[in-house]
């Protein structure tokens, strides 16, 4: 039995609103980050920070030490040597910034599993592997084509899904639109964007990654000097991560690709290349 349709609208227009309210507030309902990565970020704004320092925080949280461990032995992370056993190596190796972009995967993970989510569950696990597929490439982009840092890159990859996992996990409270999965797609569209860019920025997150969150659905942007930006990056790593070898290359013509010099003649090439590699840290950054 259908609901009715007017009251389908009705709690549609009222979930808007208080979405609106939320967002001029800025109270939105964020989930806590883990104690392990709050001391991983405080660790590292000091810059003293040590590669022994983080390990200690790191090995009292089994995931994330399990994770750094994985992404300083993934093909596309390697970064000389051989296999990482020990985690103070795993960090030198890693870098800081990307200790930073595992303990934050970390705690996007715990956000997109999130219990009790009903029949939503399905898709927000699809918009977590979707992230962490799209941060594989913006890596994969950014140190091919551009001079930005493949670690931020890597991180707006992440991030950018965190609008529409907001909106799902409140939507579940809401029988009519949790439902109603074209309602729902719609209020999505409309308010991921601002809403994800509020979530970055009151994460603590730079300015580029929330704009990268709120803007790479926009193909008609202008960006001053037209050089690539972390936006850019996104909005080409989302076309790439769901392209298939086979299928015309017909989306070379945006802004962002020209921005880029993403061209047919190098696409091939950077595909064929990054191929394995984004799929052994997506599945690095997915648990598997």
């Amino acid at each position: 039995m259908s609901a009715d349709p007017a009251s389908v609208n009705t709690a549609a227009f009222a979930f808007v609103q208080e979405l609106a309210r939320e967002l001029n507030r800025g109270d939105l309902n964020l989930p806590s980050f883990p104690d392990s990565v709050v001391r991983i970020r405080k660790a590292l704004d000091d810059p003293n920070c040590s590669p022994d320092k983080l390990a200690r925080i790191a090995t009292a949280d089994q995931v994330l030490a399990g994770r750094l461990l994985k992404m300083a032995n993934s093909a596309l992370l390697q970064r000389g040597g051989g296999a990482v056993s020990e985690l103070r190596t795993a960090i030198f190796k890693l870098g800081f910034a990307m200790v930073r972009n595992a303990a934050i995967s970390v705690a996007m993970q715990q956000m997109f599993q999130t219990k009790d989510l009903g029949g939503l569950a399905p898709k927000i696990r699809e918009l977590w592997e979707e992230s962490t597929k799209v941060a594989a490439v913006c890596y994969v982009i950014a140190k091919s084509l551009t001079r930005h840092n493949p670690d931020e890159a890597f991180l707006a990859g992440m991030l950018h899904n965190v609008g529409k996992v907001y909106i799902y996990t409140r939507a579940k409270t809401i029988a009519e639109i949790a439902k109603d999965p074209q309602l729902l797609s719609h209020v999505q569209d409309a308010w991921h964007g601002p809403i994800g860019k509020s979530i970055i920025e009151l994460w603590g997150f730079s300015p580029a990654q929330a704009a990268a969150a709120e803007g790479y659905r926009d193909f008609s942007r202008v960006v001053d000097g037209g050089v690539a930006d972390l936006t850019d990056i996104v909005q080409v790593a989302r076309i790439i991560a769901g392209h298939h070898p086979d299928d015309p290359l017909d989306f070379l013509t945006i802004k962002a690709c020209t921005r880029l010099k993403l061209t047919a003649e190098n696409a091939a090439p950077i595909f064929k290349q990054a191929s394995a590699e984004v799929q052994a840290l997506a599945e690095t950054l997915r648990g598997a």
